[in-house]
């Protein structure tokens, strides 16, 4: 049975600590970010990257956030990975994008996946289906490790076949994208390439982070 006194002791030996900046939560706090982290995430619009209808993102790559992402993304710290994604998924998406197919994480290649452990765009992309209901889709859209010989391709099969994405299988008609991080717009423009080609007619991008060049960056990039 767990009794205030041992909630009390399990407090004492391993307190409840914010997920982004590590400082000390109550122990009646409801959510894994503290006060001043929690209010620092939001929903914001920028000019969407080619190829996508939208591009929303909840905060600037800059801050405690950022560099706690930074440790999950380099670091032994999915717990906080998972807390962080839990939170982001919480905000009120649906209340600034229609319902779509399918929520598609932009993928990792097999061996960077293999040398992190996990992929940071799928973490934020399961905790967004468990929230909407909206479907996971984890193989329609995948990443090359190669794009072969050029000499004998045209124009537009050469931008194709240099394009890091592929779908093997029709892609769902409206998509969210979700990436972690939403630098250049490059990774997501490649991605929402390959969707079109592959069927999609509706692709809006949703992040964790957006990097200003104005502000210090952490450090992050995707993937």
């Amino acid at each position: 049975m767990y009794t205030p006194w041992l909630a009390r002791l399990t407090a004492w030996v391993a307190p409840l600590r914010c997920a982004a900046c590590l400082a000390p939560l109550a122990a009646s706090c409801a959510q894994p970010l503290c006060a001043p982290c929690a209010l620092s995430l939001g929903i914001h619009r920028d000019l969407p990257p080619s190829g996508l209808d939208q591009a929303l993102y909840a905060a600037l790559d800059a801050g405690p956030l950022a560099l706690a992402w930074r440790a999950v993304k380099y670091g032994p710290a999915l717990w906080r990975a998972e807390d962080i994604a839990d939170v982001w998924a919480s905000l009120p998406w649906t209340a600034e994008i229609h319902e779509h197919d399918a929520i598609v994480p932009v993928p990792m290649t097999r061996w960077k996946r293999a040398s992190r452990g996990f992929n940071q765009a799928e973490v934020l992309a399961r905790a967004l289906s468990k929230t909407t209901g909206w479907p996971l889709d984890r193989s329609t859209l995948r990443r090359r490790l190669w794009t072969g010989t050029q000499a004998a391709r045209d124009r537009r099969s050469r931008r194709a076949a240099n394009n890091p994405f592929a779908c093997p299988s029709p892609a769902p008609r409206r998509v969210v994208l979700v990436d972690d991080v939403w630098t250049t717009g490059a990774t997501l423009s490649a991605a929402a390439e390959a969707l079109c080609a592959a069927g999609s007619e509706h692709i809006c991008a949703l992040t964790l982070l957006r990097h200003d060049a104005l502000l210090p960056s952490s450090g992050l990039d995707s993937p």
